[in-house]
């Protein structure tokens, strides 16, 4: 296969999430519950904005998503009474079961991909993705600044 970088990144990108949208489906879950529950620590307590930030969304729909978490049992969403843009966020029993499903079909999905790699390929390959993502997310964040 002779492509560029960004058609491979962009044929994984697609892979992703065509498992992402699958694992979803298969846990009736909607995409951003799958990120959010994903992302969040078993307990966070941060400002909404924050959150929002880090599923890369809008704040308006960074609050409907911990509403929804909320609203599915997933999580316990309580706003300082002092200041609405601080949120204290923690899993339920029941968000947290769910984080464990979904972290062990992509923990079942990395085996697949890396079938047919050997350890030290597998471990250069991690290397590499990781070195090329916080490049990715530094360049992000030097577009901002010359902004």
């Amino acid at each position: 296969m002779s492509a560029t970088l960004f058609e491979l990144i962009f044929i994984i990108k697609q892979q992703c999430i065509s498992t992402e949208e699958k694992i979803c489906k298969e846990l009736n879950l909607t995409c951003s519950e799958f990120k959010a529950l994903i992302t969040l620590s078993s307990e966070d307590i941060l400002p909404g904005n924050t959150f929002s930030e880090k599923l890369g969304l809008s704040p308006s729909r960074g609050s409907r998503v911990l509403s929804q978490l909320r609203d599915s049992g997933y999580a316990n969403v309580d706003f300082n009474s002092s200041d609405r843009r601080s949120v204290s966020i923690s899993l339920t029993k029941k968000g947290i079961a769910m984080k464990e499903e979904i972290m062990l079909r992509i923990m079942e999905c990395e085996s697949k991909i890396l079938t047919g790699f050997s350890e030290r390929e597998a471990g250069e390959l991690k290397k590499m993705l990781t070195k090329l993502a916080e490049h990715m997310i530094h360049a992000k964040l030097m577009q901002g600044e010359n902004k």
